[in-house]
């Protein structure tokens, strides 16, 4: 299957669609225990048109210790051929928060991510996000 993706003049040998389901599905079994490092707890995911994913979660104020909405906003992003994620906003409450405080949070997910692709036999070339699903355009390197 060919199909045109991402950058003019670029083909995908395969594009692959993550439902959002799924998505969030395999996104909290690999995630969670990351989160939980960071006392972040009953996550719910938003796949954005924007090429965004959102996790809205609760969490606590540190030193006050009450609960608080955070809002982490992501970008999936390609890096050398592997999927990762990008940070764009951190909220916590009314606050925003200095995005090195969750570098950690990130470097976490963005193993767990890079995992879940096996790099000898596909590497992503282009990543896209819409309300209901994640498409991933994928070059074959090593033999199906």
């Amino acid at each position: 299957m060919m199909a045109s993706y991402g950058s003019p003049g670029r083909t995908a040998d395969l594009v692959v669609r993550v439902d959002r389901t799924l998505f969030v599905r395999e996104v909290n079994r690999r995630a969670l225990p990351v989160l939980a490092q960071y006392n972040l707890r009953d996550p719910r995911w938003r796949l954005g048109e924007d090429n965004t994913v959102t996790l809205d979660a609760t969490g606590k104020l540190p030193i006050i210790g009450t609960d608080v909405g955070v809002r982490v906003t992501t970008r999936p992003v390609v890096r050398g051929g592997s999927l990762a994620i990008e940070l764009i906003s951190v909220q916590s409450g009314r606050l925003q928060i200095p995005a090195a405080r969750l570098s950690g949070l990130l470097e976490g997910l963005n193993r767990q991510i890079a995992s879940a692709i096996d790099r000898r036999k596909f590497e992503v070339e282009d990543v896209r996000t819409s309300p209901d699903a994640i498409s991933l355009a994928l070059r074959v390197v090593g033999d199906l």
